[in-house]
């Protein structure tokens, strides 16, 4: 299986469940930023649920700007906020001593353009995971639902919820781990940043990605037959 991204800001687990099953990843960088999108947005799991981070942008009129040319507004110090944020909420997690060093490294430097941090993030989370498939970039932005390497790869710049960005949600329905903050009302945390998931499960998160891929295919189906509908004004 192929597949067409965009690189998310650490990216939640519905999709690097699909990541993770392919054999090729097609990065897109030209794709135009979306508002709400997970281009710049994540969601970790705090004391009080799931706690939303989300880079500053600098650019106006930002929806007609490439991915790639998204500059970061530094003077918001977001840095610092994210990298509190995470390392209280996973304090107590079992891989926090595997992971501490390397948020700090992430979030130790400047850079002036999102899509840097993003590809160090990704590249990052491809590392742990031992990801072992091939990837490549478009040399232009590719239409929706287009052919990219001579080959039709699954779409997912918005199957899995770049536009809006998809939150965590309860329920009882998927594949589930441990979590250190489960809802009050019972069952799971889903969809929640990868951030989550490396820190709870580690080394093993690529059995959960493999238990949890086929509930995202149905979504990622699901959401083709809704655009679809909406393209045709139906």
């Amino acid at each position: 299986m192929e597949v067409l991204v965009t690189l998310p800001y650490w990216g939640n687990l519905f999709w690097w469940a699909y990541i993770w099953r392919a054999a090729r990843i097609w990065i897109d960088p030209w794709m135009h930023f979306e508002k709400q999108s997970c281009i710049n947005r994540t969601y970790v799991l705090t004391g009080n649920g799931p706690y939303r981070l989300t880079v500053p942008l600098r650019q106006r009129g930002r929806s007609r700007t490439p991915v790639v040319a998204l500059q970061i507004a530094e003077e918001h110090s977001w840095r610092h906020r994210h990298v509190r944020t995470i390392l209280s909420a996973y304090r107590n997690a079992p891989y926090y001593p595997w992971l501490v060093g390397q948020i700090r490294r992430i979030y130790g430097y400047v850079r002036a353009c999102l899509w840097e941090l993003n590809r160090e993030i990704f590249f990052f989370c491809l590392d742990v995971l031992s990801y072992r498939g091939e990837v490549g970039y478009t040399g232009r932005f590719v239409p929706w639902g287009g052919v990219e390497g001579g080959r039709s790869p699954v779409d997912l710049r918005r199957a899995l919820g770049f536009v809006p960005c998809a939150r965590p949600f309860v329920t009882g329905d998927l594949p589930s781990y441990w979590q250190l903050f489960p809802p009050s009302s019972g069952g799971f945390w889903a969809n929640l940043s990868i951030l989550d998931g490396l820190f709870m499960l580690g080394e093993a998160l690529p059995e959960y990605l493999d238990r949890l891929f086929p509930f995202v295919e149905k979504a990622v189906h699901f959401a083709w037959e809704r655009e679809k509908e909406e393209d045709s004004g139906g």
